[in-house]
């Protein structure tokens, strides 16, 4: 049965489905206005407002936006490449839980504001 989401930390690391019944990724962090989700591979990430969750089942978020619509909420991180040991964060609005993610998921030299 699938509810609206009461409490925002059990849907981290929780699977995330758009109304077209694709998959996204998985919610990493969670601030007070938004969600922020890691695709499948850890290629993308999207900053999806809050107000765009539509319900929880308990194992996936569903967001009430179509795949192809996800676009509009990416946002740019580039990560290390064997030249460079530098981040660039684009959009830095949820930096706190970018920080924490990256601390304990990844080694970081330098973050960079762009």
């Amino acid at each position: 049965m699938s509810e609206p989401v009461h409490d925002w930390d059990k849907v981290v690391n929780k699977n995330v489905r758009c109304e077209d019944n694709q998959s996204v990724g998985n919610i990493v962090a969670v601030d007070n206005d938004h969600i922020i989700v890691t695709s499948q591979g850890g290629m993308s990430r999207y900053r999806i407002p809050k107000p765009f969750v539509e319900n929880y089942n308990g194992a996936e978020v569903i967001v009430k936006l179509p795949r192809i619509a996800l676009g509009g909420f990416k946002m740019c991180v580039h990560f290390p490449t064997i030249r460079s040991n530098e981040i660039s964060i684009t959009n830095y609005q949820n930096w706190a839980n970018l920080m924490s993610y990256f601390q304990t998921e990844h080694s970081i030299l330098n973050l960079v504001r762009v």
